[in-house]
């Protein structure tokens, strides 16, 4: 049985807060900020996050702020810390993502293509994200080659007509063959 379920969110409503501003966590904070994301930062050896502090600290100080956070991000390179966090965050409800283990998270990011016909999104099963790098590069020159593009383009421009009609989808697609071969 697969647990996991691939969901898009619209991050541009929801408030990440990354913990840990490593080298991780830098690169998750500009993929939610290239998204809009609302996004808070927690290291204490960094000087350029929100809260220069321990999450424990930052938990006992600013529980308000923790409790209007949507998403968390664990970066940190502390397992007991990551399993801390995570305990918290299950207590009140936070969806969390452990970049040390995704098998002990509620979600995990995935590598994207966007195009203007699609979003599609890639992932492991929490394996590595050098595998949705792979999958992801080693997809890409499918997804923009000509024919493809062709195929998208026609698809968007019958989709009303053929949600009209009732169609499926092999029956769109049937056309589309009859049309082309």
């Amino acid at each position: 049985m697969n647990k996991l379920i691939p969901v898009t969110l619209q991050v541009t409503k929801l408030s990440v807060l990354i913990v840990g501003f490593g080298k991780v966590g830098k690169r998750k904070h500009a993929k939610y900020q290239a998204s809009g994301a609302t996004i808070t930062t927690i290291d204490p050896t960094e000087k350029e996050v929100d809260f220069a502090m321990d999450f424990a600290t930052y938990y006992q100080k600013h529980g308000i702020h923790f409790m209007k956070q949507h998403l968390v991000i664990i970066c940190t390179d502390d397992p007991k810390a990551n399993d801390y966090i995570a305990q918290v965050c299950e207590r009140f409800a936070k969806l969390y993502n452990r970049t040390d283990d995704g098998s002990a998270s509620c979600f995990i990011d995935m590598a994207t293509y966007q195009d203007d016909y699609s979003l599609i999104g890639i992932a492991s099963k929490e394996q590595s994200p050098y595998i949705s790098k792979h999958l992801l590069v080693t997809l890409k020159p499918l997804l923009e080659s000509d024919q493809f593009r062709s195929e998208l383009t026609w698809l968007s421009e019958q989709t009303k007509k053929s949600k009209k009609n009732h169609e499926t989808y092999d029956d769109v697609m049937t056309r589309w063959r009859q049309l082309h071969d």
